[in-house]
């Protein structure tokens, strides 16, 4: 969870370099304290081993686990800079690009991500596959207050946005 305080960092990069923003000295030593603490939380989940001996993790897997957080939080931090260059330098209004964003979120994760969590196989006790997505649109659909509350959920989401 306090490595997702990189988005910081690469935020503050991405702009300088494509937005050709120019950030002042306060920025950069918020930013250099930013990276400290973060490779004091990286090197204390790699090399502590109570932590690592309690889950059952290796020190490959965690390390695995810091890049792939580090990763994301690159890519949310390019989401930022993208928006902020259609925004400012496109006009395309705020709203048309969250809207946007949604839109091509959900084209993401029912085009790709589902089908892959729905055919990679799985250890688990219960089921032999990730994500069985057929089966939670079943579940949605069999239990009113689950559909219910999900479409009030959808409604207030899209109400305060």
């Amino acid at each position: 969870q306090m490595l997702r305080g990189a988005i910081i960092v690469f935020a503050g990069i991405l702009s300088v370099i494509f937005l050709k923003r120019r950030l002042y000295p306060t920025h950069w030593i918020g930013m250099a304290f930013v990276m400290v603490g973060l490779a004091m939380v990286g090197l204390s989940s790699v090399l502590g081993s109570s932590a690592s001996q309690d889950s059952g993790v290796t020190h490959a897997e965690m390390l695995l686990g810091i890049i792939l957080i580090l990763l994301a939080q690159l890519v949310s931090a390019s989401q930022m800079v993208v928006e902020e260059i259609f925004i400012k330098k496109h006009n395309v209004p705020p709203v048309q690009v969250v809207g946007m964003e949604g839109c091509f979120g959900v084209i993401f994760m029912s085009l790709l991500v589902l089908p892959i969590c729905y055919f990679m196989p799985s250890t688990g006790h219960f089921s032999s596959m990730h994500d069985d997505s057929i089966d939670a649109i079943a579940q949605m659909y069999n239990r009113w207050p689950i559909l219910l509350f999900g479409g009030l959920y959808l409604l207030c989401v899209d109400t305060t946005s």
